[in-house]
């Protein structure tokens, strides 16, 4: 996972790394005077133009998920918001890294270039196939995160009657 970045002097992220050391080892080939070590707490080192830290994490996936629902339950249309609430809380079928990152802004324009696919939907086995993204980004370094997540409605023109009440819409995650 990357960790650590090579910024130079407006901020900007110049390289990135999973380990302190291989930024070190970077930063030292770069020419650029002494590597010397951040004073106090702060874990880092910097020579005349460059600094080299810990940096905020993101990263963009590509998920695929399948919904069944019970039978009996009702089958009805829902938002991207309220899907998008449960595909973060679910377990995933597949789930493929695209993009790991200390630049936010790489992160969030790549995230906003996707557009998902419509749900696959099989009315006979009562099973819908979603394809999702997700971005994940550290807004503190002690690891808390903020998610974000993109998928298509789920839209049903023939909602099934339900038998029985249930309070949450989906019964079965494969």
């Amino acid at each position: 996972m990357i960790q650590y970045g090579i910024f130079d002097e407006k901020g900007n992220l110049v390289r990135e790394f999973e380990t302190l050391e291989e930024g070190v080892k970077a930063l030292s080939l770069m020419n650029d005077g002494e590597v010397r070590p951040y004073n106090g707490n702060h874990e880092g080192y910097y020579t005349d133009h460059y600094d080299l830290e810990r940096g905020y994490y993101s990263r963009v996936c590509k998920g695929k998920t399948e919904f069944q629902f019970k039978e009996g339950m009702k089958v009805e249309s829902m938002s991207e918001e309220l899907l998008g609430s449960i595909l973060l809380n679910s377990p995933d079928d597949e789930l493929e890294t695209l993009l790991e990152t200390l630049d936010l802004k790489k992160a969030n324009d790549l995230f906003d270039s996707f557009t998902p696919p419509p749900i696959k939907w099989n009315e006979e086995t009562r099973t819908m196939v979603i394809e999702w993204y997700y971005l994940e980004t550290e807004d503190a370094l002690d690891g808390d995160v903020e998610l974000f997540c993109k998928c298509a409605p789920f839209v049903t023109e023939n909602p099934s009657k339900p038998n029985d009440k249930m309070d949450t819409p989906i019964g079965t995650v494969h």
